[in-house]
Formats: C-alpha cells, structure tokens, sequence
C-alpha cells in the first residue's frame, strides 16, 4: 500500500481529487531523518513545501474570511496583533484539501514513522501576528489528539519569516517521556 494512500473516501462517499501536479512533491525521507525523528521527535526538513507556500496562504485567507465551529481567536480586543486559530478545515478549504492529497505531505509522515500508512487526523491552522502579546504556552501536541499511540507527526509549515526568538522550541526526546504533559490553555 502506498505511504500516500490516505483513506479514499469521505463518509459521504465523495472520492478525493487526484493529487495536482503542477507542484513539487515532497523529498524521500532518508533512515537518517528516520532516525533522528525516532530519537530526537522532531526532524528539521526546511523549505520541503516552499512550492505550496501561496496555496497555503490563499487558504489561510479562506479560512480567516469564513471560519468553522473550532475557531478560537486567543486575545482580546486590545490586543495589537491577533492571534487565532481553527482546524478540521481540510476538507472544506480547497486549498488545503489540494495539499494534504497532492503534496507529498503523507510519504514524509509514512517515512518518518516507517509506516506503510497513514492517516489524515487534522490540520490546525495557527495564526499568530506580529504583536500579539500572548505567548504561545508550552506545549504537547499528544494530548490534544484524542489518539492512544507512539506513531503520529505533526508538521509546522510557517507561512511567513519566522523570527528565530518566535520559532518553534522543542525539547529534545520528550515525545519518550514516560508522564504525559496534559493540555493547557492557551487564553490565561
């Protein structure tokens, strides 16, 4: 079964588009990337989706513009920038329908699990602007998937530049941690 094969159809019985091919797909993973992701929990594969960069942002505006049920905007009205989120659009959001099938995105998660498949859990998309005075809370992502198992990827594709003091952080084999980190808010 191909790492790409994500389930085939919607419970309405609709078939996913076939993937779009005027994009690059994503690089092999390599048992090196392999490797450290299994190690390490994380795996740095910069620029991998550079080619998909304008699509993903037309669908952020998409999305902003007409958001679902989950959206949680996480400041108030003083706030100078904005910072909000929303997920579980994928397949509402053409764009990012487009991406999670056409992309590759699937063969890297496939390849950094060394599974022969996969599943679309959900995308979440986070937007945090410049100025927004909350910091975004330390974190795992676990916790919040409603899932029991080793074997799930996330993936943060920045849609901007990201300032090195605003990146992504992680701490380093804490995905083999024995506690769990429970969820926190991200308002208070």
């Amino acid at each position: 079964m191909s790492p790409s094969a994500f389930p085939q159809h919607r419970e309405d019985e609709t078939t996913y588009p076939a993937p779009v091919t005027d994009h690059a797909t994503a690089l092999p993973i390599s048992d090196e990337m392999a490797d450290a992701f299994a190690t390490d929990g994380a795996v740095h594969l910069k620029g991998l989706f550079a080619d998909w960069v304008d699509d993903l942002a037309a669908g952020v505006a998409r999305n902003e513009a007409d958001p679902s049920e989950f959206f949680d905007d996480n400041g108030t009205s003083n706030d100078v920038g904005r910072f909000w989120d929303d997920y579980c659009n994928w397949s509402r959001i053409p764009e990012f329908e487009r991406f999670a099938f056409g992309s590759g995105i699937a063969d890297v998660a496939a390849g950094l699990m060394r599974s022969e498949t996969v599943q679309l859990f959900h995308e979440h998309v986070l937007v945090k602007e410049p100025g927004a005075p909350r910091p975004t809370p330390w974190h795992c992502d676990a916790p919040y998937y409603f899932v029991d198992g080793p074997q799930t990827v996330s993936i943060w594709i920045p849609l901007d530049p990201v300032p090195a003091e605003s990146t992504l952080r992680l701490i380093r084999g804490s995905h083999l941690w024995q506690d769990a980190v429970h969820p926190v808010s991200w308002t208070t």
